[in-house]
This record gives structure tokens, C-alpha cells and sequence, in this order.
């Protein structure tokens, strides 16, 4: 598959993602007291969100406006060649955009997801021995999401134990039952993760040396 069209695929994912995560935090600001640096962050967030959409939004509208404009610019021509086709594609990407039965599926998709992974965190709390409601759950899914969304980390280790506890203690938690309770929750993700992909990857007969074959485009 094209990076560019991975790309745009990631870019609107996460997109989402924030959106989600800024209505549930409008939901449940009148119902846990969130600290307010993650307050004004979640605000940065939605309005940079809401500005985002209307670019991507427009930008598959103005592609050859766009294009020219760029090659207008002096450059180097591989330079040029490179951007022009990249932002070809990352357009014809985005255009997905305009299909609103389609974001309708995706955000009713991506919100049901957000509630799966506030389950999964009710039962894990219950494994260990920690009442936890899902509205508390979906608090704590809030404030993770904060985390991984401003940091980088590899498998967001240490800014999601981080996040996690932060949220739990919030809400009267011990802070070290907090810490084992969301190790082992990060640990189930990862096991559940790597055990689908290295399964799908069977399935596609696709070897470890294949996922470093990048396409050029």
C-alpha cells in the first residue's frame, strides 16, 4: 500500500480518535473533576481538531489549486516531483472525507471501540480487586488517550502507566494498586495485540523481513 494513502488513512484515525475522546471529555466534565492541565489540553486539542477537519476537508476540493501552488514554489525537481506526487495521493486519501455515510460508520465505529476499551478496563479492575464503574473507566480511558496522543513513546510504555495512574489516583485509587493494575492492563493489550497480528500475519503467509519492504510511493 502507498504511504501516503497509510498516511492519510493514520491521520484521519487519529483525528477521530480526539474527537472521540474530546466528546466523552465534554460528557463527563460535570462528573470527575479532571486536573486541569489535561483541560486545557483537551481544549487545544478540539479546536485544533476542528480546524484540521476543515483543511482536510477542503483540500480534496482545491487538489489542483494545490498542486499548482506548490509547483510554483522553487525547488529542487526531485524535490518538487516527491512532494507534488506525495500530496497527490495524501489528497485522493482524504477524500474520504466527503463521504458521510461513511464518517457516520467510522465515528459510530470508533466511539463503540472507546466503550469496548473502557470494559475491558472494568474487568481487568475487577480481576484485581478494584471497583471500578464505566463511567470511571471511561474517565481513565480519557485521560490515557490524552497521554499517548501528546507522547511518542514506543507502545506508549511509561506515559500510559503514567496516565493511568494519574486518572486512578484521581479517583481515590492507591496509587501502587494503581500502578500494578495498569501494567498488567497495558501487558493484556500488548499480548492480545501481538497474538492477532502475528496470527493475521500466518494467515497472509507474510514473513518478518516483509515488513521492513516499504513501497516507494
Amino acid at each position: 500500500m502507498p504511504r501516503s494513502s497509510v498516511l492519510a488513512t493514520i491521520i484521519i484515525e487519529r483525528l477521530f480518535d480526539i474527537t472521540i475522546s474530546v466528546l466523552f471529555f465534554f460528557n463527563y466534565n460535570d462528573v470527575y473533576v479532571f486536573p486541569s492541565i489535561f483541560r486545557k489540553v483537551i481544549l487545544y486539542f478540539s479546536s485544533t481538531v476542528y480546524y484540521l477537519l476543515i483543511v482536510f476537508y477542503i483540500m480534496p476540493m482545491y487538489k489542483n489549486k494545490v498542486i499548482n501552488f506548490l509547483s510554483a514554489i522553487f525547488m529542487p525537481a526531485k524535490i518538487k516531483v516527491f512532494i507534488t506526487d506525495f500530496l497527490n495521493k495524501l489528497i485522493y486519501g482524504l477524500e474520504i472525507l466527503k463521504k458521510l455515510s461513511v464518517l457516520i460508520k467510522t465515528f459510530v465505529m470508533s466511539a463503540v471501540l472507546w466503550i469496548i476499551e473502557a470494559v475491558f478496563l472494568v474487568v481487568v479492575a475487577y480481576s484485581c480487586n478494584i471497583k471500578l464503574s464505566i463511567c470511571a473507566a471511561i474517565f481513565t480511558v480519557i485521560i490515557i488517550g490524552i497521554g499517548i496522543i501528546i507522547t511518542a513513546a514506543p507502545g506508549y510504555i511509561g506515559a500510559f502507566e503514567f496516565m493511568g495512574v494519574t486518572a486512578l489516583s484521581a479517583l481515590s485509587i492507591d496509587k501502587d494498586s494503581a500502578f500494578a493494575y495498569i501494567a498488567l492492563y497495558h501487558l493484556l493489550q500488548f499480548a492480545v495485540i501481538f497474538t492477532l497480528a502475528f496470527t493475521c500475519a500466518l494467515k497472509v503467509k507474510l514473513s518478518f523481513s516483509d515488513l521492513f519492504k516499504f513501497t516507494k510511493n
